[in-house]
């Protein structure tokens, strides 16, 4: 279950090729990758309701995020509001 609380929510895979992210809920929520590029080593990323630099938004009520290709990382994600929000991920290796 999401909350406002960032967490992780997709361990590492180095054999990941899409993940697909849907949001069953009543509010939007913002995922993103654990880490990004930044000036040639991976940083921390620690967005927040009120930084969202870096998120990508799965809309609610049956909004759906596919991505493919360089996907391998840890996923986080937070809800735009309240506690207990759903989320569905789908990892694929094919």
């Amino acid at each position: 279950d999401i909350s406002t609380t960032r967490q992780n929510v997709v361990a590492a895979n180095p054999s990941r090729q899409k993940i697909t992210f849907h949001n069953p809920g009543d509010v939007d929520i913002y995922i993103a990758p654990q880490f990004v590029q930044n000036t040639g080593t991976n940083g921390q990323l620690a967005p927040t309701t009120a930084a969202l630099g870096g998120c990508f938004v799965v809309f609610a009520n049956g909004g759906t995020l596919v991505i493919e290709g360089e996907c391998q990382g840890v996923w986080q994600a937070f809800s735009a509001s309240g506690t207990l929000k759903p989320l569905t991920v789908m990892d694929s290796n094919t």
